[in-house]
Protein backbone atom coordinates (compact mmCIF):
# COMPACT_ATOMS: atom_id res chain seq x y z
CA UNK A 1 0.00 0.00 0.00
CA UNK A 2 2.78 2.21 0.31
CA UNK A 3 4.48 1.79 -2.73
CA UNK A 4 0.86 2.32 -4.29
CA UNK A 5 0.32 5.92 -2.18
CA UNK A 6 4.01 7.20 -3.05
CA UNK A 7 3.43 6.47 -6.66
CA UNK A 8 0.21 7.72 -6.92
CA UNK A 9 2.08 10.31 -5.61
CA UNK A 10 4.75 10.90 -7.58
CA UNK A 11 2.46 10.72 -10.59
CA UNK A 12 -0.57 12.33 -9.78
CA UNK A 13 -0.06 15.39 -8.10
CA UNK A 14 2.10 16.88 -10.80
CA UNK A 15 -0.53 16.63 -13.40
CA UNK A 16 -3.43 17.68 -11.20
CA UNK A 17 -1.02 20.47 -10.70
CA UNK A 18 -0.37 20.82 -14.37
CA UNK A 19 -3.47 20.57 -15.62
CA UNK A 20 -5.06 23.15 -12.51
CA UNK A 21 -2.18 25.74 -13.84
CA UNK A 22 -3.24 25.68 -17.47
CA UNK A 23 -6.97 25.84 -16.78
CA UNK A 24 -6.97 28.61 -13.92
CA UNK A 25 -3.84 30.56 -14.97
CA UNK A 26 -2.92 30.11 -18.25
CA UNK A 27 -0.50 33.18 -18.45
CA UNK A 28 2.03 31.54 -16.71
CA UNK A 29 2.33 28.44 -19.23
CA UNK A 30 4.20 30.54 -22.05
CA UNK A 31 6.47 31.43 -18.73
CA UNK A 32 6.84 27.82 -17.37
CA UNK A 33 7.81 26.49 -20.68
CA UNK A 34 10.36 28.94 -21.05
CA UNK A 35 12.36 28.01 -17.47
CA UNK A 36 11.32 24.64 -17.79
CA UNK A 37 15.11 22.36 -18.74
CA UNK A 38 16.91 24.85 -16.15
CA UNK A 39 14.42 24.55 -13.89
CA UNK A 40 14.13 20.23 -14.28
CA UNK A 41 17.73 20.10 -13.91
CA UNK A 42 18.02 21.82 -10.64
CA UNK A 43 15.00 19.51 -9.31
CA UNK A 44 16.86 16.82 -10.79
CA UNK A 45 20.14 17.79 -8.70
CA UNK A 46 18.00 18.26 -5.80
CA UNK A 47 16.59 15.13 -6.31
CA UNK A 48 19.68 13.70 -6.01
CA UNK A 49 21.14 15.17 -3.14
CA UNK A 50 17.92 14.14 -1.00
CA UNK A 51 18.11 10.59 -2.23
CA UNK A 52 22.10 9.77 -1.94
CA UNK A 53 23.30 11.98 1.28
CA UNK A 54 21.90 8.86 3.49
CA UNK A 55 23.97 6.59 1.67
CA UNK A 56 27.21 8.88 1.97
CA UNK A 57 28.74 6.53 4.44
CA UNK A 58 28.06 3.82 2.15
CA UNK A 59 29.76 4.89 -0.62
CA UNK A 60 32.82 6.21 0.96
CA UNK A 61 33.49 2.72 1.83
CA UNK A 62 32.19 0.72 -1.46
CA UNK A 63 33.35 3.74 -4.20
CA UNK A 64 33.74 0.45 -6.56
CA UNK A 65 29.95 -0.02 -6.13
CA UNK A 66 29.57 3.29 -8.74
CA UNK A 67 31.77 1.79 -11.06
CA UNK A 68 29.76 -1.60 -11.40
CA UNK A 69 26.72 0.37 -10.75
CA UNK A 70 27.17 2.22 -14.22
CA UNK A 71 28.63 -1.04 -15.82
CA UNK A 72 25.40 -2.14 -15.22
CA UNK A 73 23.66 0.73 -15.89
CA UNK A 74 25.30 0.40 -19.38
CA UNK A 75 24.80 -3.14 -19.74
CA UNK A 76 21.07 -2.68 -19.43
CA UNK A 77 20.62 0.37 -21.69
CA UNK A 78 22.06 -2.28 -24.69
CA UNK A 79 19.87 -5.01 -23.33
CA UNK A 80 17.18 -2.95 -23.94
CA UNK A 81 17.64 -1.08 -27.09
CA UNK A 82 18.83 -4.40 -28.61
CA UNK A 83 15.56 -5.98 -27.57
CA UNK A 84 13.61 -2.93 -28.80
CA UNK A 85 15.03 -2.92 -32.46
CA UNK A 86 14.70 -6.98 -32.34
CA UNK A 87 10.82 -5.90 -31.61
CA UNK A 88 10.92 -4.23 -34.92
CA UNK A 89 13.23 -5.96 -36.91
CA UNK A 90 10.79 -6.69 -39.99
CA UNK A 91 9.53 -3.01 -40.02
CA UNK A 92 11.20 0.36 -41.38
CA UNK A 93 14.47 1.56 -39.75
CA UNK A 94 12.51 4.20 -38.38
CA UNK A 95 10.60 1.62 -36.46
CA UNK A 96 14.11 -0.23 -35.17
CA UNK A 97 15.21 3.16 -33.84
CA UNK A 98 11.53 3.81 -32.06
CA UNK A 99 11.65 0.67 -30.78
CA UNK A 100 15.22 1.32 -29.27
CA UNK A 101 14.50 4.27 -27.61
CA UNK A 102 11.48 3.28 -26.36
CA UNK A 103 12.73 0.73 -24.10
CA UNK A 104 16.55 1.88 -23.95
CA UNK A 105 15.05 5.75 -22.44
CA UNK A 106 13.61 4.51 -18.98
CA UNK A 107 11.87 7.23 -16.75
CA UNK A 108 14.88 6.84 -14.23
CA UNK A 109 14.04 9.77 -11.80
CA UNK A 110 10.71 7.59 -11.22
CA UNK A 111 12.96 4.76 -10.38
CA UNK A 112 15.20 6.68 -7.87
CA UNK A 113 12.93 8.59 -6.13
CA UNK A 114 10.79 4.92 -5.74
CA UNK A 115 13.66 2.71 -5.11
CA UNK A 116 15.14 5.16 -3.15
CA UNK A 117 12.43 4.74 -0.58
CA UNK A 118 11.87 1.26 -0.57
CA UNK A 119 15.27 -0.30 -1.60
CA UNK A 120 19.05 0.45 -0.26
CA UNK A 121 21.09 2.58 -2.10
CA UNK A 122 22.30 0.36 -5.02
CA UNK A 123 18.91 0.39 -6.49
CA UNK A 124 18.50 4.27 -6.61
CA UNK A 125 22.31 4.29 -7.52
CA UNK A 126 21.57 2.45 -10.57
CA UNK A 127 19.24 4.51 -11.74
CA UNK A 128 20.83 7.24 -11.32
CA UNK A 129 24.02 6.19 -13.40
CA UNK A 130 21.71 5.36 -16.01
CA UNK A 131 21.37 9.19 -16.63
CA UNK A 132 24.37 8.49 -18.12
CA UNK A 133 23.60 5.91 -20.45
CA UNK A 134 20.03 8.09 -21.35
CA UNK A 135 22.07 10.45 -22.94
CA UNK A 136 24.67 8.69 -24.79
CA UNK A 137 22.41 6.28 -26.48
CA UNK A 138 21.97 8.67 -29.53
CA UNK A 139 25.66 7.66 -30.36
CA UNK A 140 25.74 4.37 -30.81
CA UNK A 141 21.33 4.38 -32.72
CA UNK A 142 23.30 7.03 -35.11
CA UNK A 143 25.74 4.73 -36.38
CA UNK A 144 23.19 1.54 -36.08
CA UNK A 145 21.03 3.91 -38.41
CA UNK A 146 24.30 4.78 -41.00
CA UNK A 147 25.07 1.25 -41.41
CA UNK A 148 21.87 0.72 -42.12
CA UNK A 149 20.91 3.24 -44.65
CA UNK A 150 24.66 1.99 -46.49
CA UNK A 151 23.36 -1.62 -46.61
CA UNK A 152 20.30 -0.40 -48.11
Amino acid sequence: LAMFKMLAMVIFIPIILVEIIRYMLPRLVAPILKIQFPVSLLMFALMNLGVFYRYAHFFKEEPSVIIMATLVAFVLAAIYCAVGIFFFRKGPLHNHLAGAVMLGNVNNVLVIVFSSQFFGPVEPLVAAMYMIPFFVIVIPLRYYRHRKIKKA
